[in-house]
């Protein structure tokens, strides 16, 4: 709180003195008027104006198209593109996982793998593929689904498969 006054009361100074005390001719807000209304610096401000017009103008673009969709009321999700899909590949990615609890780890790869294929969003069925092969010694799946995993995941999925003696890079 003290250094909040304290910060207030030197803003308060600076800005008297910027107003009050003369520096030769004029005070330092004149000096600064005086320099901002020069010909090369009319002309530094039409120059900056001319460059940022584009980037304010794609900005202010933006917002009205931001402003419209927020107006727009939410799509129904029976007509979304995938909805259709969505269902199918739920099924398809808890079908995959039953079947590895199961033991049955070349059926649940491949199940998995036709779950992330119907929904890429389903990243955990396309790493649960890769292991799955692996634990089946499936190497061709394993590599194959690895390609469809991000760099960490591939490392994961890396380090499960070695156990089974499949390198993902196809070493």
């Amino acid at each position: 709180m003290i250094r909040a006054l304290l910060s207030l009361a030197v803003l308060a100074v600076v800005a008297w003195a910027v107003t009050s005390v003369p520096l030769g001719s004029r005070t330092l807000w004149g000096h600064l008027s005086a320099i901002w209304s020069t010909p090369e610096a009319k002309e530094m401000q039409a120059g900056i104006k001319e460059a940022a017009e584009p980037a304010i103008e794609k900005v202010r673009r933006g917002a009205e198209a931001g402003l419209k969709a927020a107006k727009e009321p939410a799509p129904d999700a029976a007509t979304l593109p995938h909805a259709e899909a969505m269902p199918d590949a739920t099924q398809l990615w808890r079908a995959a996982q039953d079947a590895g609890e199961r033991g049955r780890h070349g059926e649940a790869a491949a199940l998995a793998e036709r779950a992330f294929a119907a929904d890429t969003s389903l990243a955990a069925a396309a790493m649960f593929a890769v292991v799955s092969y692996c634990k089946a010694e499936q190497k061709i799946g394993a590599r194959r689904m690895a390609k469809e995993l991000g760099a960490t995941a591939r490392k994961t999925a890396a380090v499960a498969c070695s156990a089974k003696g499949i390198a993902l890079d196809g070493r």
